[in-house]
């Protein structure tokens, strides 16, 4: 669970370097931007943020060679010769090519099952559920349509693919169904994960789902206002940001409704797949998770919270309300690393700030602690690792974590200090082979 707790990790730090333009972008570059942050080369973002010059590391590191056939060969045969570690479910050779390539997991099964669920899903009466089944639907939708017109458009032109835009039509259709489902539900969290896909989509159903228009239905909820705002300061229209940002100030309630992902990753189809196919999808629901935290409200109260709001007594009121409920509400590490840099502006303690720290590093130490052999890939490891990521899906990691500190007899800061060395060390063994990219 190392290299998963390191991947979170760093997750989170591509997430908060997100956080500080994702709303200076217009709307389909912004979603462009997040669907991106779900791709797994992690570890640049890591070298940026870990400590002890990390960062200097992977940009000096020697650039890893091209692959050879001949020599991948002899790798297979050495390893085998000297014995192949458990990949779970693999063969000695497979596990042996698992282990040279770097792969994950099977993608086709990944994705297949993930569309089994998702089908079962949006045919459930449970507003959460069913929502959550369109959604995945519509990702999918977007993901093949966007592909096809790709290929379509710029074929093997590398400018054209570079610059391609997934068209705004393509968009909407991806989205209808989830769209008209929305524009009937009662269910406030229906009607945020609508707002959220339908952002900058200025046809078909999704003309009426807006965040202002969740705002106007939940009006003692301070995230939808925020969102409002930052959304009408991104395309300029700074007297309807002035207006929604006048009913942050009135509001302490901070209710995101960042749609849980827990009853993906519990359905039957991701649960029939072997442990490291599962422990593929933990990995994207984990990340997929992430991003919904940012849109979900969160990096909109850190841009309102800015030095130059707070110097208005009213909205640093707000600020002050906003951030302790964003606390209590969000038990993700991402709130609590943005709710620090809140904590920063307002001037909290820098024991209050340490102990923040702690906390969450903390968070990884026990992930990390999951692997039961000193294996990642072994079944034992693996079935740990999924059992942590259901049950911090089911409660939050932050509350995941306390439980187990208090079983442990443990202090955040004693596991925090254990884990910063391994973190440090492993991204320094993943430099020195030459799998980190140039820091740019």
């Amino acid at each position: 669970m190392l290299k998963i707790a390191v991947a979170i990790f760093v997750l989170f730090a591509l997430c908060i370097s997100i956080a500080y333009f994702s709303w200076l972008r217009p709307a389909q570059l912004r979603h462009e931007a997040l669907s991106g942050a779900r791709v797994k080369t992690h570890v640049q973002v890591a070298a940026k943020h870990a400590p002890d010059g990390l960062a200097d590391k992977v940009a000096a590191r020697p650039t890893a060679p091209a692959p050879d056939a001949t020599g991948t060969l002899e790798k297979i045969r050495d390893m085998l010769v000297k014995g192949v570690p458990e990949v779970c479910g693999m063969s000695e050779i497979e596990a042996a090519l698992f282990m040279l390539s770097g792969t994950q997991s099977d993608k086709a099964a990944t994705d297949a099952a993930i569309a089994v669920a998702a089908a079962q899903l949006a045919q459930s009466e449970k507003p959460g559920d069913k929502v959550l089944g369109l959604r995945l639907q519509s990702e999918q939708a977007l993901a093949n349509m966007s592909s096809a017109a790709l290929e379509r458009e710029c074929g093997s032109n590398g400018t054209c693919r570079n610059n391609f835009r997934v068209p705004m039509q393509l968009r909407a259709d991806a989205v209808e169904p989830l769209a008209r489902y929305a524009s009937q539900s009662p269910d406030f969290g229906v009607l945020a994960t609508a707002a959220e896909m339908c952002q900058g989509i200025t046809i078909g159903t999704c003309t009426a789902l807006s965040f202002g228009a969740w705002a106007q239905r939940e009006p003692d909820n301070a995230v939808p206002w925020l969102l409002a705002g930052m959304a009408a300061g991104a395309r300029k229209d700074l007297a309807a940001r002035d207006e929604a940002f006048s009913h942050v100030t009135i509001n302490s309630r901070f209710e995101p409704r960042v749609l849980s992902r827990a009853a993906l990753f519990q359905s039957p189809s991701v649960r029939a797949q072997s442990p490291l196919v599962q422990g593929a999808i933990a990995v994207d629901i984990v990340s997929t998770n992430a991003v919904d935290s940012i849109t979900g409200g969160a990096t909109a109260l850190l841009r309102y919270c800015s030095n130059e709001n707070l110097a208005d007594p009213a909205k640093k009121a707000s600020c002050e309300h906003l951030v302790e409920s964003m606390l209590t509400v969000d038990q993700t590490t991402l709130s609590a690393v943005l709710a620090k840099s809140v904590g920063k502006r307002l001037g909290w303690s820098p024991a209050r700030l340490q102990a923040m720290e702690d906390e969450n590093d903390a968070v990884f130490g026990l992930m990390a602690e999951s692997e039961v052999d000193g294996n990642p890939y072994s079944c034992a490891s693996l079935a740990r690792s999924n059992q942590i990521v259901g049950e911090t899906l089911t409660v939050g990691e932050r509350q995941w974590a306390q439980q187990q500190l208090k079983a442990s007899g443990r202090t955040p800061a004693e596991v925090a200090a254990a884990f910063r060395p391994k973190l440090a060390a492993f991204v320094d063994e993943i430099v020195k082979r030459g799998e980190a990219p140039s820091k740019k």
